[in-house]
């Protein structure tokens, strides 16, 4: 039996960080995800045909990001930023 594979557009950039282990999280409006699920592989791409997959582990479902923030560490999805403010950033026109 074949793992379920979950596509999933992302930046190139953060797709390695998540390989790399630099990024291990990555937040995203459920309604867009609603069928992922832990123990399915994550296949990102960035618009080519280059992939990388990753294993899900674990999904949260949060009100909104900031929510999310409260509740996790930020750095585990936005490694970059050095306050809770600047995490925030990525997700004004999209979460919050």
């Amino acid at each position: 039996m074949s793992t379920p594979v979950f596509p999933l557009l992302i930046k190139r950039d953060y797709a390695y960080q998540i390989l790399h282990g630099e990024k291990t999280s990555e937040i995203r409006k459920w309604r867009n995800c609603l069928n992922v699920r832990p123990g399915m592989l994550l296949s990102l791409h960035w618009m080519s045909s280059e992939r990388v997959e990753v294993p899900i582990s674990d999904v949260h479902r949060w009100a909104n990001v900031r929510e999310a923030f409260r509740y996790m560490n930020f750095k585990r999805a936005v490694p970059y930023a050095e306050e809770l403010e600047e995490a925030l950033v990525p997700f004004t026109n999209n979460s919050d």
